[in-house]
């Protein structure tokens, strides 16, 4: 990602799925992007994700415009946030990772398959 934002800047036009979107890495415009949600800009969310979280489908009468990222933000808080991370996310982080590193003293290490593997471990412990 630092290549493209070298190339292009930190706010740039671009096409996710087919769809003309602004990409940011400046964190002082996409604060007052999320502070304009409903007023000056809409947020857009890809098909699966906005139906999943209810902007779409029979969800969607429980989903206004300024709750969304609130509630996705609290949900996510509540998996990977600072009282998540400070509990049994760490201590269980540790513990993958070490085990992990433990198992590349075999031999050859297929870094892709063992990364996948942590983070297939930690995703099942998160959920």
């Amino acid at each position: 990602m630092n290549r493209i934002y070298t190339r292009y800047g930190k706010i740039f036009k671009t096409s996710v799925a087919g769809r003309a979107v602004v990409m940011s890495a400046d964190p002082d415009f996409n604060h007052f992007i999320l502070q304009q949600e409903g007023k000056l800009v809409e947020l857009w969310y890809m098909d699966s994700f906005a139906e999943l979280v209810g902007q779409r489908g029979p969800l969607k009468e429980v989903a206004t415009a300024g709750s969304l990222h609130k509630n996705l933000k609290k949900l996510i808080q509540e998996h990977i946030g600072i009282e998540s991370l400070k509990g049994d996310l760490l201590g269980f982080m540790d513990r993958v990772v070490n085990r992990t590193l433990d198992s590349w003293t075999t031999g050859r290490v297929e870094v892709r398959s063992a990364t996948a593997k942590v983070a297939i471990a930690l995703y099942i412990f998160i959920i």
